[in-house]
């Protein structure tokens, strides 16, 4: 699993990657002039600017931004010398963020959350505000709804659940209706029509009428299994580290009706995606299907999920890329084997997580990474760049000396 990935990456600002080997000869020359609007764009930095760029390199909206996102919900956040504001596919102005606004999370199901005086609330993509500032917190919407917290701090403390305070979290219609009361001490968004909260008894899922579906009051099981990680619903299940006496803690799938569909007996596991999911067994990760069989070994040092059909996988400081079938489609470099040695992959944040989207998979060449106590861990002396699904590089996105997309996590 990518090195803190706890560590949350404001879509606000340009994610983006670079490394210190000269321009190779790989990158391909660029034309100046913009061409037809893709599917998806990617920002790029080029001569202190940022612009957007299609699958294949080519220009869509030409650098003239000192700051740029990654698109989500089919609109961006740029910054000029004077303002900031949403763009479209085409480089044309959505609307212009008032000053006042003190920062904004990305767009999901056409709103986006905005703050003004340390309060937030909603906006549609012409700026209107559907949604008035007056939550401490809030989280994206998903499936027509989304967490808000009025009056309460969560604070984690590992492995004990989050202190109870005043106030709470729950979930608001696009109306800014209470759907779900404001009485849970945490809340994750919806995904398949149940959402994973922690309420007064402990972590449970519950439906879009605020109704308790699953429970999980110790123990789980007979079995005497008691929860210690959840995750939320995908493709039909949801991975759960649970915990037996006298055995260590095994991660296993559950259905929604908390059935286990494929009982504990893993290190640790991730989402399901494209109908495998990430599994560790003895220090090493593979994947499994649905019946729980392993279809690719465990011989990974890290391995992430399956997105466009390819997964990024490590093997010691290298990363790489396999098929469904793990077979090697990009195969790790050596760091002497131009353009060098990929030791760090970034997720793309404009919607679903995953790190190959839209054809491109941005990745980190040379340098090294810091690991600081006292500000943020981050990479000096190399580059983030795109690679495409034969490995070639397409653009450089940014040096690493230089602010933007591009935000790896290190190599264990």
């Amino acid at each position: 699993m990518l090195r803190c990935l706890a560590v949350l990456v404001s879509a606000l600002t340009v994610l983006a990657v670079g490394c210190r080997a000269a321009r190779d000869e790989s990158l391909k020359t660029v034309p100046a002039e913009p061409v037809e609007v893709p599917f998806a764009l990617f920002p790029f930095r080029e001569n202190k600017k940022w612009g957007y760029m299609n699958k294949d390199g080519q220009v869509v909206v030409p650098p003239r931004f000192i700051a740029a996102a990654d698109f989500s919900d089919h609109v961006a956040r740029v910054e000029t010398d004077s303002e900031w504001y949403f763009i479209d596919e085409r480089g044309s102005r959505v609307f212009t963020i008032p000053k006042d606004w003190e920062s904004m999370r990305p767009f999901s199901e056409g709103l986006a959350a905005f703050w003004v005086k340390g309060k937030a609330g909603y906006c549609d993509k012409n700026g209107k505000i559907v949604v008035p500032p007056k939550f401490d917190d809030v989280r994206e919407f998903s499936e027509g709804l989304a967490p808000v917290n009025i009056g309460f701090v969560e604070r984690q403390f590992v492995p004990k659940p989050p202190e109870p305070g005043p106030g709470g979290w729950g979930f608001i219609d696009r109306t800014g209706r209470y759907v779900v009361k404001p009485t849970l001490t945490s809340a994750d968004r919806f995904s398949e029509g149940l959402a994973l909260v922690y309420n007064d008894k402990g972590r449970a899922y519950i439906d879009k009428t605020g109704k308790t579906v699953l429970q999980f009051a110790p123990p789980l099981s007979k079995a005497g299994r008691v929860v210690n990680r959840a995750s939320s619903f995908s493709e039909g299940v949801a991975w759960i580290l649970a915990s037996s006496f006298g055995d260590p803690r095994t991660a296993g799938f559950i259905d929604k009706s908390g059935k286990f569909v494929i009982e504990p007996q893993f290190d640790f596991a991730k989402d399901f995606s494209g109908g495998l999911a990430v599994v560790r067994l003895d220090g090493r990760e593979g994947y499994i299907d649905h019946t729980g069989r392993v279809v690719i070994e465990p011989q990974f040092d890290d391995a992430e999920p399956f997105s466009d059909g390819l997964a990024a996988v490590r093997l010691g400081d290298a990363w790489g890329f396999i098929n469904r079938e793990g077979k090697f489609v990009i195969h790790p470099r050596k760091k002497d084997q131009r353009p060098g040695l990929i030791n760090d992959v970034d997720w793309y944040r404009g919607g679903r997580q995953r790190v190959f989207y839209g054809g491109l998979a941005r990745v980190h060449i040379g340098g090294e990474y810091l690991l600081l106590r006292d500000q943020r861990s981050h990479w000096t002396g190399g580059a983030w760049y795109y690679v495409n699904r034969q490995g070639e590089i397409v653009r450089r996105v940014r040096l690493d000396s230089e602010q933007g997309p591009g935000s790896g996590h290190g190599t264990r």
